[in-house]
């Protein structure tokens, strides 16, 4: 048997390209990144009462996989060694009126092995559209990212030190022939408007593909580990009040 996180943000396009970027060395030593999930799901928790339990009622970052997921990729070979958080208190009630213990935002500071700063945040419960937000520096590129609901475009911009106009942004489809990965070019065109924008069907594709190649999968224990270590140990750096603490590496366990 083979485990693999179903993590679909790993497979959006934007963040397959800006991996492919990465690794053809167009941003230099990537150093800083940050990443947003904003989503307010209070219409889901008398649908899903999970959620109450394990998102809303507990402080720190209670779901940063889809942030930290794309954010390690990109900063592959490396892993969060560190966390700190702190929360904004709670100013919401669900659509009922009824309290949550959690904070409404919930921000992670992460110090990875390799000495690079990455910021989390996460709010479920404040009345806000949709957004997965990205941000991605290194030592000669930069990359913006936000993705929204079905009801407006996403924006994804990218600089290129000598390449780009001078304080101008590019889009990063000005780059999608170049960059774009082959998981994503051989998937049809009726898969790209598939769930989550064609990302459900390319983890399953890679997931399968892996196993027939017998190549290990994409996301195994250690990986699937890597992004969700970090938001359990915020869950108690935030009860002491924001205190600096280690990240257990799964590797060594």
């Amino acid at each position: 048997a083979q485990y693999m996180m179903g993590e679909n943000c790993n497979y959006m396009k934007p963040y397959m390209l800006i991996q492919e970027m990465v690794r053809e060395g167009v941003f230099g030593d990537v150093f800083y990144t940050e990443g947003e999930y904003i989503h307010d799901c209070r219409d889901l928790l008398y649908k899903t009462p999970w959620r109450r339990e394990y998102v809303y009622e507990k402080r720190g970052v209670t779901y940063g996989t889809h942030s930290l997921g794309p954010i390690l990729n990109w900063m592959e070979g490396d892993r969060v060694e560190s966390v700190c958080c702190a929360g904004s208190g709670r100013h919401n009630r669900d659509l009922k009126g009824k309290e949550m213990a959690g904070d409404d935002v919930a921000v992670m500071l992460c110090k990875t092995v390799k000495g690079h700063l990455i910021k989390i945040r996460t709010d479920f419960a404040s009345p806000h559209p949709y957004s997965l937000n990205f941000t991605l520096q290194g030592t000669n590129a930069a990359y913006e990212g936000s993705h929204f609901s079905k009801n407006q475009d996403d924006i994804d911009f990218i600089w290129i030190n000598e390449e780009s106009e001078k304080g101008r942004w590019d889009s990063l489809s000005k780059y999608e022939e170049k960059y774009t990965p082959k998981l994503w070019r051989d998937i049809d065109e009726k898969a790209r408007t598939s769930g989550h924008g064609g990302s459900d069907v390319a983890i399953m594709t890679d997931f399968i593909d892996s196993l027939y190649e017998g190549r290990t999968v994409p996301i195994d224990i250690y990986k699937s580990l890597d992004m969700t270590l970090p938001g359990l140990v915020s869950q108690e750096s935030i009860l002491e009040n924001g205190v600096w603490l280690p990240v257990p590496d799964p590797r060594e366990w």
